[in-house]
């Protein structure tokens, strides 16, 4: 996968995270060219939530905790279908 080096460390752990948890939304993203689109936008969610966090005086622990919660999405048994998935809004599982 050469486009995977659009994805930094965070990145790439979402996207194996995604393989391994929730295989088959990884493999209908993949199947529609979107896997790593998907787990780009995971990983600056993420930053995003990490920054805001700390910005609003939270410490590091506690806003990583939140960030991730964000970008590691639920196993696919415990959870089939997530809400609304705003990166990817179409996917159905």
């Amino acid at each position: 996968m050469a486009d995977q080096v659009k994805l930094d460390p965070l990145g790439r752990q979402v996207l194996e995270h995604l393989k391994k948890h929730r295989p088959k939304m990884a493999q209908q993203l993949e199947k529609e060219g979107t896997l790593l689109e998907v787990c780009l936008g995971l990983e600056n969610l993420a930053k995003e939530s990490l920054a805001e966090g700390i910005q609003k005086g939270l410490d590091y622990q506690t806003a990583w905790e939140q960030a991730r919660s964000l970008c590691f999405l639920p196993d696919e048994e415990d959870v089939p279908s997530l809400p609304n998935n705003p990166l990817h809004p179409t996917t159905t599982e």
